[in-house]
């Protein structure tokens, strides 16, 4: 993937944070690493990180200043969508089986696995005012998870069709 600058040389914070016209943008870098699609990008708090999730396995760090990969993360399968949550400073990630990991950077360790979605995970939501995680699935669920608990507390259920996406108001 890749980032890109204004013809005019201006790169302050919103000008490099929004797409704008990418047809006079010209590419500052491209990150090389991921070997299959990338299917997921955040960024960290303070936006000195970007973090991907790929198919090829991985969640990889990236230190935008240096344009360099700084951690990779091995997962056991495909991941199919990935959330980074700035109040706990911690990455969520799905693998394709449904089962959720829960990753801190600080420390790159693998804290704990969250696991009642039955297939892949499609999306993740984050609510920061109640604190709340939210994830849709292929199978037919939308699931509320409290992370500092380690659990779901409420789940969604009996939909028709898998749920792709996920957004709460």
């Amino acid at each position: 993937f890749f980032f890109f600058q204004a013809e005019d040389g201006i790169r302050d914070a919103q000008e490099s944070r929004g797409f704008g016209d990418v047809y006079k943008r010209q590419v500052l870098a491209s990150l090389q690493g991921h070997t299959k699609s990338v299917w997921a990008l955040d960024w960290d708090f303070n936006r000195s990180k970007l973090i991907s999730a790929s198919e090829d396995q991985t969640v990889r760090f990236w230190d935008v200043a240096k344009y360099q990969c700084i951690n990779v993360v091995n997962a056991e399968d495909a991941i199919s969508c990935m959330k980074y949550i700035p109040e706990y400073d911690i990455v969520v990630y799905a693998v394709l089986n449904g089962e959720m990991q829960v990753y801190n950077p600080g420390t790159k360790e693998s804290m704990f696995a969250l696991k009642k979605h039955e297939k892949r995970i499609t999306d993740f939501y984050y609510d920061q005012e109640v604190k709340i995680l939210v994830s849709s699935s292929l199978d037919k669920k939308v699931i509320y998870w409290d992370i500092s608990k380690q659990k779901a507390v409420k789940i969604i259920g009996s939909f028709e069709h898998g749920v792709s996406g996920v957004a709460v108001v």
